[in-house]
């Protein structure tokens, strides 16, 4: 029977196309679902908030601290009169793919650490995930479209609650954004994102939906103290896509091992080892390592002459540092209000650099391989040249970047269900 089905699906052409407009249709169908129920859930929202019988009650689904990106927003929403911020954590929705049991444990500890209003909503033992309903949630608040149990994504909260969109990253590749555009984009309530440039470039490339808010980025409202920190670090922080079919940003194969033996050689640097949260997976997948122990070894080589960091809230981290080395987009633009130099590791096959990325990289010194690296890491580490900091500089002005994106959308949310309030 199997092959049956593999041989029809593969032969008759029509098959797939019958296939393709039923999944369409489904997900037009759920999206005229989720508008009618959100109509209901903000009159009923509006209602409470005008009455002032209650807080509204804001619940941030999180299923990964290293992308956690509303530290400041949740503790202003903890401080103020009208909203009441819990945590749901949660877990990755996926088999085989990550080391869930560990990274549920570090979720855990992150938010106990950072956040006192913490519901757990998945069990780790039965590796069962809570209906949401039940802990009275008026706006969830998504981190990533990603790997979200079925009774916590959207079309299921949306019976009771609106869905509310801040990106872990700066800059979302709308190529990702055209993956899950009906299922999760089109469907959320409102989007906050970081810059006008952006959400220009997303209509021009047909994002039809008119849910899209300019508030600027939460994670760098950490940079409005404006104070000047000591720059004592180095940072080496790979990314992890480096399959046929990723986004092809990673580019360990030709400098994580060579990196990881300078800095052994320049132990007085103070290093700090931040990989991506699916390096491990992406490397044993791609065998770049023979298997975790060996990975779990490098690891440890970092941690033996500086440190890993593995967790969100970094920026603090970033305001310390002296020289960034990476391959990962996100952290061109969250590092450039800290005004230090960046050594951007790149390959030419990259695809879906975003216009503003790109922009920023260019005021970083950009290496394709082992030579160029050599030489940018004497100038830059040993001797302190640094010849594109008034370019960076003036790219910071220029772009603004840093809002106070937390205020604005306290703002946007006050104005949105009681302007009386």
């Amino acid at each position: 029977m199997k092959k049956i089905k593999e041989f029809i699906w593969n032969k008759v052409p029509f098959v797939k196309f019958i296939h393709k407009q039923i999944i369409c249709f489904i997900k037009y169908l759920q999206f005229l679902i989720v508008k009618q129920r959100q109509k209901k859930v903000y009159k009923n929202l509006c209602l409470i908030a005008k009455q002032n019988k209650r807080k509204l009650k804001i619940g941030f689904l999180v299923n990964e601290n290293e992308k956690w990106c509303c530290q400041t927003l949740y503790d202003k929403l903890k401080q103020g009169k009208h909203f009441e911020p819990i945590i749901l954590l949660t877990s990755l929705n996926e088999i085989n793919r990550e080391k869930l049991d560990e990274k549920y444990s570090k979720n855990v500890e992150f938010f106990n650490k950072y956040c006192n209003n913490i519901q757990i909503v998945y069990n780790n033992k039965t590796k069962q995930f809570d209906n949401l309903e039940k802990y009275k949630i008026d706006i969830v608040v998504y981190q990533q479209p990603w790997f979200i149990a079925k009774n916590q994504n959207l079309f299921s909260i949306s019976k009771y609650a609106l869905a509310i969109y801040i990106p872990y990253a700066f800059v979302e590749e709308y190529e990702i954004i055209n993956m899950f555009k009906y299922n999760f984009h089109y469907m959320l309530f409102k989007e906050y994102i970081s810059h006008e440039f952006i959400e220009q470039e997303y209509k021009n490339k047909g994002y039809k939906e008119n849910n899209l808010k300019v508030v600027g980025y939460t994670k760098l409202d950490r940079y409005s103290d404006n104070k000047k920190y000591e720059k004592k670090y180095v940072i080496y922080a790979p990314h992890h896509s480096f399959g046929k079919r990723s986004l092809k940003l990673g580019t360990f194969e030709w400098n994580g091992k060579y990196i990881l033996e300078y800095a052994k050689k320049h132990s007085d640097f103070n290093w700090v080892f931040k990989p991506h949260p699916r390096l491990k997976t992406e490397l044993l997948k791609n065998n770049l390592f023979k298997n975790t122990e060996e990975i779990d070894a490098y690891y440890s080589e970092w941690a033996k002459i500086g440190s890993v960091y593995e967790e969100g809230n970094y920026i603090d981290l970033f305001k310390q540092t002296k020289c960034l080395i990476t391959d990962c987009l996100s952290f061109l633009v969250e590092f450039l209000p800290a005004e230090s130099p960046v050594i951007n590791l790149k390959r030419k096959d990259s695809v879906c650099i975003p216009q503003i990325t790109d922009k920023i990289s260019k005021a970083y010194y950009q290496v394709y391989d082992l030579e160029e690296l050599q030489k940018i890491l004497f100038d830059v580490l040993e001797k302190n040249i640094d010849v594109k900091k008034q370019e960076r500089l003036n790219l910071k002005e220029e772009l603004n970047i840093v809002r106070n994106a937390s205020d604005n959308i306290i703002e946007d949310l006050e104005n949105t269900f009681c302007k009386n309030f």
